[in-house]
């Protein structure tokens, strides 16, 4: 909606929108939607374990906090210019969003996509999450129209001249 919205896409950017099935188990679906399409890059989305209630230990898993913006990993599976365009791409659209880390798998689509035919240069962006795979989950919408921002102004900054490769 708001690429349709607000456009701006390069004409030579093709962009693909995939739900994927059994993340869970395997990334089953990850792994054949990135096999099929092929493409060079890519954003895996999924949510993030909020941490901004008193009993999780900070010095452990991080500061991600719910209402201030969406997480942008950074590790393993992330592509460093991926990183860095989706943090340009905020900068430019003034969208907040958090740094969250994950030094080995992640245990999202971006697995599967990264690792799958030639390999993908791949973003992972997400929703912080409280009381993940309980009746009672939470999150803030503002974070899910943030993420849908952060999401569209990345492929806004796609041309098909985009260089993946990660320059020290």
């Amino acid at each position: 909606r708001l690429l349709k919205q607000d456009g701006g896409l390069d004409p030579g950017v093709g962009v693909y929108a995939v739900a994927t099935v059994q993340e869970e188990i395997g990334l089953r679906g990850a792994r054949t939607s990135a096999y099929t399409i092929g493409a060079q890059s890519g954003l895996a989305v999924d949510v993030n374990h909020a941490t901004d209630y008193p009993t999780v230990p900070k010095t452990r898993y991080g500061q991600l906090d719910i209402g201030k913006g969406p997480s942008v990993m950074r590790g393993a599976n992330a592509n460093p210019k991926v990183f860095q365009m989706i943090r340009e791409a905020c900068a430019r659209e003034d969208i907040p969003y958090q740094v969250d880390v994950a030094p080995g798998g992640t245990g999202t689509d971006g697995n599967a996509m990264q690792l799958n035919r030639g390999g993908m240069a791949v973003g992972i962006v997400g929703v912080p999450l409280r009381y993940m795979h309980t009746p009672c989950e939470l999150l803030s919408l503002k974070d899910v129209e943030d993420c849908a921002r952060l999401m569209a102004a990345y492929c806004r900054s796609v041309t098909p001249d985009t260089d993946f490769t990660p320059r020290v």
